[in-house]
């Protein structure tokens, strides 16, 4: 599973972020992991603890609320991005 912070205003702007079907996952600007998503939910911080997925260190305020990616192994080759020409991919701390 991945977690994405999202406000309400972000999902009714970007309705596209529900049909996410391939997800590249980049840390400190190297990619580290290239997944099907095999489906998706929306949760909050509440829900995250429940189920024992780690938020201690998150930054992020109680009332965040998260689009929460189901992961599944993807046999196809990870695309190759050069990070300075993604203007797409929007980072949140």
């Amino acid at each position: 599973m991945y977690n994405y912070p999202v406000t309400e205003q972000e999902l009714e702007q970007h309705p596209e972020l529900w049909e996410i079907k391939k997800l590249l996952i980049i840390y400190r600007k190297k990619a580290i992991g290239y997944f099907n998503v095999a489906n998706m939910e929306l949760v909050d911080k509440k829900w995250l603890s429940e189920k024992e997925y780690p938020v201690k260190s998150s930054k992020h305020k109680n009332n965040t609320r998260y689009l929460l990616f189901h992961l599944s192994p993807c046999n196809e080759m990870m695309p190759t991005i050069r990070i300075e020409d993604c203007k797409q991919i929007l980072v949140k701390y």
